[in-house]
């Protein structure tokens, strides 16, 4: 009994060519086939070892059988390629976004779809819609046309379809805001609360941005500000906010103020005199007190002057209280350098010039100077010489009944020792 099948050798190995054209020769060695118990029969051969293919894969089989009908096969692959498409299917008439006013909860919205080929290659449909139409409800849709070839290489059309209700520009309205609310301390914390508004929108939905997580809360003093923020669908924002004041008891009593100084009087001790005094105290009944206006130091160096030294002190409630007082710095004691010998005395007719020089520890000088003049008491009139006596003379008839007369001028003088002058020069007619 034969249970052996056919022997076969010189089977082909799987051949891979590159097109050449449409068709491409292919040619190979048949396999030889054997029987060590009866002869072979070929059932199924091809009529060729060799053939014109078309880019593709082709299956080559070889089958054999023996007198006992024991098969033996021999197969092997053609694989016919064409140069490497690295290029995508052209897609054509890609829609543009597309852009609708809703018109009720659903909106038909139609497109003409894309076309896409390829050159080297018949293009597949990967990912299409089933229809190039549908219903959408308000909002944002991406539709894809996905191409790829026998190469693998894909192309994507990609648009949108936006459908949006009318548009809202009114932003939620607001019920309910609470006014500023004031309360007085009670103690470190003290407990608030309130009723919390009321937001709606025509339009849509409204969604709580910023909204305190309770109604009520403990707060020490201090202000404090509340905010409830709504937006609605179209973004549209409306907001309340409203401030929580915690005051302390009123304090209506400035800072006191203990050990102010009194007024400081130092003579200089050079250019710069050390000064030093003790700094007051302040307190406060309702809590602490801060320093406003305080010198650095409770000393300092001071030139020749006044100086006016200020602490002013304020409390919580801005309440204020000053103290002040001046550091007067002298230049020692004054000299006198040059003065009259008495501030009296007998003098002679005549200007005479007064001096007073002063001049402290420093050298420094100060002049006051003044003249006194001194004038005669004079009651006796002047001393006239030399006066003309009385003269008397005939007119010529040639000078029309005039004379012509000379005389010499009087002279005077005062035995003041002053100079005299000549008040007047007149004259007078007589008749004879």
């Amino acid at each position: 009994m034969d249970t052996n099948p056919p022997i076969i050798i010189n089977c082909p190995e799987d051949i891979f060519v590159v097109a050449e054209g449409p068709l491409t020769s292919v040619s190979w060695t048949p396999p030889i086939a054997f029987d060590t118990e009866s002869r072979s029969i070929e059932v199924s051969v091809p009529a060729s070892p060799s053939g014109d293919y078309p880019p593709g894969v082709f299956q080559i089989d070889y089958i054999y059988r023996d007198e006992a009908f024991n098969e033996a096969v021999c197969s092997f692959n053609i694989t016919v390629t064409g140069p490497a498409d690295t290029n995508p299917p052209i897609i054509i008439n890609c829609p543009e976004d597309i852009f609708v006013v809703a018109e009720g909860p659903l909106t038909s919205v139609s497109w003409t779809p894309p076309i896409a080929f390829d050159t080297e290659s018949r293009s597949i449909e990967v990912s299409v819609p089933p229809s190039p139409s549908g219903d959408y409800p308000p909002g944002v849709f991406q539709i894809d046309y996905i191409y790829r070839d026998e190469a693998f290489n894909e192309a994507v059309c990609s648009f949108n379809i936006t459908v949006a209700g009318p548009v809202d520009l009114n932003p939620p309205i607001i019920l309910g805001c609470p006014e500023d609310i004031m309360v007085v301390a009670e103690g470190p914390l003290t407990f608030v609360s309130w009723t919390p508004p009321l937001a709606f929108d025509f339009e849509g939905l409204i969604f709580e941005v910023s909204v305190p997580l309770n109604s009520s809360d403990s707060y020490p003093l201090g202000v404090f500000q509340i905010d409830y923020i709504y937006r609605d669908e179209a973004f549209n924002e409306a907001g309340c906010s409203f401030n929580i004041t915690v005051t302390g008891p009123v304090d209506l009593n400035p800072p006191i103020l203990l050990g102010c100084p009194e007024d400081i009087m130092v003579v200089a001790e050079g250019p710069l005199t050390f000064v030093s005094w003790t700094p007051p105290t302040a307190f406060d009944f309702e809590g602490p007190t801060f320093g406003v206006s305080v010198p650095l130091t409770p000393f300092d160096l001071y030139p020749p002057g006044v100086f006016q030294i200020d602490y002013i002190y304020r409390d919580e409630a801005s309440n204020e209280a000053g103290c002040s007082f001046n550091i007067t710095v002298t230049e020692g004691p004054v000299s006198i350098v040059a003065a009259p010998p008495s501030s009296f005395g007998l003098y002679e007719v005549g200007t005479r010039e007064i001096e007073y020089i002063y001049a402290d520890a420093a050298g420094n000088e100060a002049i006051c100077a003044f003249n006194i003049t001194i004038t005669a008491f004079d009651v006796r009139p002047p001393v006239i010489s030399d006066c003309p006596s009385d003269m008397v003379v005939v007119a010529a008839s040639m000078l029309g009944d005039q004379a012509f007369l000379i005389w010499t001028l009087p002279t005077a003088e005062d035995e003041s020792g002053g100079g005299v002058r000549l008040v007047a020069d007149r004259y007078h007619y007589r008749s004879l």
